[in-house]
């Protein structure tokens, strides 16, 4: 008899187990694990453009897009579809901010931003051939009026000869310069700066196109020898005073006339010598420092032949981008637990830091007593089922941001109560009453 009775307990018990288990509710919230690229994303003109956005959890995540901070509707030409937003016949209305929320009953996951931007090259707008006039060994400067063009355009310049029509590119050299706006310089007039009908013209390549504009024509004239003189002229300097930020590459710029064998020295005014880091390039007329520091600063020189320009550089303590010192990390918790999200930057003084909760905007929310925010953290006393969530913490400077989402998980058990022990004679068949309670229980998230 006994044998039975506890087989039935097993049955009883076993059938208590599962119905536990059937009932626990278990979530994850989501986790983007193929963020979309908060660079820049540049499209063509009538093509098909998928922004992708993948995540995981438990619900499966439903996915949303925003684009400039306004909800996307789709429609015939915008569709979203698994996390994918599939633009059709992408136009420049398209251009702007996107971002994306994957959510489920743990909460939202938000990525970072990317910015839509469509490509173009405009025409130059007039290409009437210009004549300069220069004495030989004396410098000329033909101008580059650039057009419009996205991504940023290559900037070079060709010869075309009337005789034959042929076009080759100008190779710069030690008598031939061009500035970063893309102006020539011819150091020295030379005879052969017009033979055979030579003409010259500035072309931008648009790399991303496959396509290149050629502008207006620009003919040089010799004239008659001009004397040699023991000082040339700074037909270009950079500006007097530079100011950079730490981990940048700054280019400082000289360019000298009236010669095609100028020899340019840089140096620094406090005798310090150049580091390893710095490079002189463009045969002298060019000195780039790279992942500049404090140790940067000071006031730079170039010199030719009696000719000195300085150039002060100042390097500021802020960075090209916030730099995390304290990124919010995931936490796993039991009930009644306190819990503490930090998230600060490196450069305190120049970054600002905003705390968000399902990607909301923790300043519009109605928070709980027990939610503490300060600066740099965020506390929850006593936490309990209702404080899962996912949390997001962004840095940002006048020179970018950085972002990270975190996620509260509390652990919840099941708890079972059994109503009051009742006396029963032996032999006779008892009713076991039991309550149990089951409170969704998030899996640990690790």
């Amino acid at each position: 008899m006994w044998i039975v009775t506890f087989f039935k307990f097993l049955l009883i018990g076993g059938y208590l187990f599962m119905r536990i288990k059937a009932d626990r509710e278990i979530i994850i919230p989501p986790r983007m694990f193929s963020f979309i690229s908060p660079e820049e994303k540049v499209f063509l003109q009538d093509e098909t453009v998928t922004l992708n956005c993948e995540s995981e959890g438990t619900p499966l995540p439903k996915y949303s897009w925003k684009k400039d901070g306004k909800r996307i509707v789709q429609n015939e030409r915008i569709a979203i579809n698994n996390g994918k937003t599939i633009i059709k016949d992408a136009m420049k209305s398209d251009e702007g901010y996107y971002q994306c929320f994957a959510t489920n009953s743990g909460g939202t996951s938000v990525s970072e931003k990317i910015s839509l931007r469509m490509a173009v090259l405009e025409s130059f707008t007039s290409k009437k051939i210009k004549t300069y006039q220069g004495k030989i060994g004396a410098e000329v400067k033909l101008l580059c009026i650039a057009p419009r063009s996205y991504p940023a355009p290559e900037i070079f310049w060709v010869h075309k000869w009337h005789k034959n029509n042929s076009v080759v590119p100008v190779i710069l050299n030690r008598r031939i310069a061009m500035d970063p706006d893309g102006n020539l310089y011819v150091l020295a007039v030379a005879e052969e700066d017009f033979i055979d009908g030579k003409v010259w013209a500035c072309a931008v390549r648009n790399k991303f196109l496959h396509r290149t504009e050629i502008g207006f024509y620009s003919v040089i004239q010799p004239q008659p020898n001009v004397p040699q003189s023991q000082h040339h002229k700074l037909l270009l300097g950079s500006a007097k005073h530079q100011v950079a930020l730490q981990g940048e590459t700054i280019q400082l710029i000289c360019i000298f006339g009236g010669d095609a064998n100028l020899n340019i020295q840089w140096g620094r005014t406090d005798g310090q010598a150049l580091k390893n880091s710095h490079e002189i390039e463009k045969f002298g007329r060019r000195l780039t420092l790279r992942q500049v520091d404090s140790t940067d600063s000071g006031t730079y020189f170039c010199f030719c032949r009696g000719t000195e320009h300085h150039i002060e550089l100042t390097v500021k303590s802020e960075r090209l981008r916030p730099e995390w010192d304290k990124m919010p990390l995931s936490v796993d918790a039991n009930e009644q637990d306190n819990v503490e999200f930090r998230c600060s930057p490196k450069d305190k003084d120049n970054a600002h830091t905003s705390w968000f909760i399902n990607g909301e905007s923790i300043s519009k929310l109605d928070l709980d007593p027990s939610w503490v925010v300060n600066k740099y953290s965020l506390i929850i006393s006593n936490v309990t089922a209702e404080d899962i969530q996912v949390i997001q913490c962004n840095i940002s400077s006048h020179h970018g941001y950085i972002f990270a989402n975190a996620y509260l998980n509390v652990n919840i058990k099941p708890r079972i109560q059994v109503k009051a022990l009742q006396d029963v004679v032996e032999g006779a068949t008892a009713v076991l009453a039991w309550k149990i309670i089951v409170i969704r229980n998030l899996m640990s998230i690790g």
